[in-house]
């Protein structure tokens, strides 16, 4: 999982995902994304990109031109004024938004403390923060939650279930703190685009109910539900997915 920019690209599924929205890119299309991925701001040739995406096969620029501006059409961008992927005339393209990797924690303890690849990496702090934030968010300020789950993500970006307590905690503060329509919209986006990288950095009941409470939030029914049933299915005595469904339903 990619994060480029304000989206996040599952280069598996060849989805690009922000808010509720979500973009299939095709396999080439997805080959010239990967690569101009690999070296953010570093221009890449036509020729180079040809290579990458049609590997020993001759064929046309215009197949280039043709999935860079699928690209451009998945992820919003103005050709004009770009934010994700520029021409640079007679040399080739380049990626202008930032990158970050998504790695997967490799397994979670008891207590549910997601650990990641190398447990060296883990900061316990992060962890700190991340209790902080479960406490404020029970006790009904999401806001103040909303700045501890910020912290503990800051010190681990793969922290799991820190994604998924942002996403609730947003969730939270969109609904009941939040009078301006745009912000209310731009925070439930937000709180989606966490509970997503929750899944992402691990398919747990915790994450797969706190995609749930979001779509629950943001008048999904259907979707919370279905959310709700597959958190427990997933783990039948778990009580927060239990909590969570009662909070909304």
């Amino acid at each position: 999982m990619l994060k480029l920019g304000s989206w996040l690209f599952d280069d598996t599924s060849r989805r690009l995902l922000r808010g509720s929205r979500e973009r299939k890119v095709s396999p080439k299309a997805a080959d010239v994304l990967r690569a101009l991925a690999e070296t953010p701001g570093q221009v890449w040739s036509r020729d180079a990109l040809l290579e990458r995406g049609w590997p020993g096969v001759v064929v046309g620029e215009e197949v280039l031109t043709h999935a860079i501006a699928e690209l451009r059409k998945a992820l919003d961008d103005d050709p004009r004024t770009p934010r994700y992927i520029e021409t640079i005339h007679k040399a080739g393209y380049r990626l202008l938004a930032s990158v970050a990797q998504l790695s997967t924690p490799a397994a979670t303890c008891a207590e549910g403390l997601t650990l990641l690849d190398d447990a060296a990496d883990f900061e316990i702090d992060a962890y700190g923060f991340y209790l902080s934030g479960i406490w404020l968010w029970e006790h009904d300020d999401a806001r103040a939650a909303a700045d501890m789950f910020a912290s503990a993500l800051r010190l681990s970006p793969n922290f799991a279930l820190a994604h998924a307590g942002m996403a609730k905690a947003l969730a939270d503060a969109a609904t009941y703190q939040e009078p301006h329509a745009d912000e209310r919209r731009r925070l439930l986006e937000r709180a989606l685009d966490h509970s997503r990288a929750a899944k992402f950095g691990g398919i747990t009941a915790q994450a797969v109910a706190a995609e749930a409470f979001v779509f629950a939030m943001t008048g999904h029914a259907r979707r919370a539900k279905a959310g709700y049933a597959a958190a427990i299915r997933m783990a039948p005595n778990d009580a927060e997915t239990h909590r969570l469904k009662f909070l909304r339903w």
